[in-house]
């Protein structure tokens, strides 16, 4: 607030305040995946111990919190304090937690010093607004470094009842959003999405412009709503969006540019695992059956038609033939090149053998089914009828509302118990969370919405991509809204074709999508 009504502030009260952002930010994301790396590396008994106890009462309310509310434990308010205080207790005996608080001592001068020449770091924030001891509004802004400053730069942008207003006007689903925001209702209609799509510029990014002069790459980190945007595909004006301009690169924190790398080199990938065509409406029986079965050996390819999206939001999840040719391409492209391609599909597409990769996880997961996100009004029953039906949409955590769907997975979906012993098809990001899946470089989810959540405070978005960073996992691609069968299909195979061809995978990504776009 004082930097927003007295701009011309000193500049160590900037740097001051940039620093605490950096510090703040996904600090608890950052501390967890710290603390949990240094246990499993850890020869300490008694921790580990504690750490094994941990992990045995997340997974037992994980299941408890899957079933119908009539059937849960009636004690499992007790567990769940118990499991809190197991963590606390894990945070300060840890190594990681005491290496966590020395290297979140990082500062805007680390981050300055590992930008490229004609790179900047974006680092938006949020904030009440207050003056004489009121908070008139909530405000969004950005911090803005470049090589050439060792101060940031401050930029005030909108109010929060602005942007709502703009989310208003594009209407309350996400494919109205896409639609309006960034392609207009129809493809050849151009106005519709310049009229919204332009104004969104207008408001969180054309002030940052006059600052970005000979800037090529952008890596930035949302806040708040902005997380919602999707900054790739904001059009400048009729003809242009912004990665027309920008090399963009998002991060939970602009932090992270002291610690990044390009990914695993093409010359270095052995493994690939991929998920694909589920069996979603297997009976009981069916799902029994398919317990013991291990691998898909031979890829069936199906024909094409008229193909879904990867996305519900009530009734049963329908099959999705697209990803089996998928898979089944993107696995050719890999045994091309001698590298080891595993797949699941069918029945075998299941989520035990999902969980089963932990602690051995491939370099690359994709996994191509469908994938959900509930939000808080889905919960007291304002948007859908799935109140009634299962429990996930009930949850408050919003860990257990986000997921993905696997073999057998509309067993449980439909509001019917989950069988005794075998898991029930829906792995919800709380589920994934506790997974040890550190080998990992990319996890690829070729479904809709995996990149949604809650947003609480300073910690990013609580869903399937801070489950799976919290399994250790270095890259992500994740959607922010649904996707198409057939032509998601096209996306993944253009960009790991890209990808083997000796791109890093940012660049083969852009270049999937700009190809795409074409």
């Amino acid at each position: 607030s004082f930097l927003f009504y007295y701009p011309p502030a000193s500049k160590d009260f900037i740097k001051g305040n940039n620093d605490l952002q950096l510090l703040f930010k996904s600090m608890v994301l950052n501390g967890t995946r710290s603390m949990i790396s240094s246990i499993r590396e850890s020869r300490d008994t008694a921790l580990i111990k504690i750490f094994e106890k941990w992990q045995s009462n997340k997974s037992f309310l994980a299941k408890q919190y899957s079933l119908p509310l009539k059937q849960r434990k009636t004690d499992l308010s007790s567990i769940e304090a118990q499991t809190e205080y197991l963590e606390k207790e894990l945070s300060i005996k840890s190594s990681g937690f005491r290496n966590q608080q020395k290297s979140s001592q990082t500062m805007s001068a680390d981050v300055v010093k590992n930008l490229e020449k004609d790179e900047s770091a974006i680092e938006f924030v949020r904030f009440k607004l207050i003056r004489n001891n009121r908070s008139d509004s909530i405000m969004y802004a950005a911090y803005i470094l470049t090589r050439n400053d060792s101060i940031p730069v401050f930029v005030p942008l909108c109010e929060e009842r602005q942007l709502q207003q703009l989310f208003d006007s594009a209407g309350t689903t996400a494919t109205s959003m896409v639609s309006r925001f960034y392609r207009g209702a129809e493809v050849r209609n151009k106005n519709a999405a310049v009229t919204l799509g332009n104004a969104l510029y207008k408001l969180v990014w054309q002030p940052l412009e006059p600052y970005l002069k000979g800037i090529k790459t952008v890596s930035y980190s949302p806040a708040g709503k902005l997380y919602s945007i999707a900054f790739h595909a904001l059009p400048v004006d009729s003809n242009t969006v912004l990665m027309d301009k920008y090399v963009l690169q998002q991060y939970t924190s602009t932090r992270q540019v002291v610690l990044r790398d390009q990914g695993i080199a093409n010359s270095q990938l052995k493994s690939i695992t991929l998920f694909g065509d589920a069996a979603f409406s297997l009976d009981s029986a069916g799902i029994v059956k398919s317990k013991a079965r291990k691998e898909e050996r031979n890829i069936v390819g199906t024909s094409r038609y008229t193909l879904p999206g990867r996305g519900s939001r009530g009734g049963t999840w329908t099959n999705l033939p697209g990803t089996a040719e998928e898979v089944k391409k993107i696995r050719s492209v890999f045994e091309e090149k001698k590298i080891n391609a595993r797949a699941f599909t069918q029945t075998n597409a299941t989520e035990e053998n999902l969980k089963a990769l932990s602690g051995n996880s491939p370099q690359v997961l994709h996994i191509a089914t469908h994938g959900f996100f509930l939000s808080e009004p889905d919960i007291m029953g304002k948007e859908s009828g799935l109140t009634n039906k299962n429990t996930y949409s009930v949850a408050e955590d919003p860990l257990l509302r986000s997921g993905l769907v696997f073999s057998g997975g509309n067993y449980a979906w439909s509001g019917k118990a989950p069988i005794e012993g075998i898991e029930d098809g829906i792995a919800t990001a709380y589920e994934i969370s506790q997974l040890n899946l550190s080998n990992t470089e990319l996890v690829v989810l070729s479904a809709c919405e995996t990149a949604l959540g809650d947003v609480k405070g300073s910690e990013g978005v609580f869903g399937l991509q801070r489950a799976f960073k919290m399994a250790g996992v270095k890259k992500m691609i994740v959607s922010l809204w649904q996707v198409p069968d057939k032509e998601t299909a096209e996306l993944m195979t253009a960009f790991y074709s890209y990808w083997l061809k000796g791109k890093t995978i940012n660049e083969a990504f852009a270049q999937a999508q700009a190809e795409m776009r074409t």
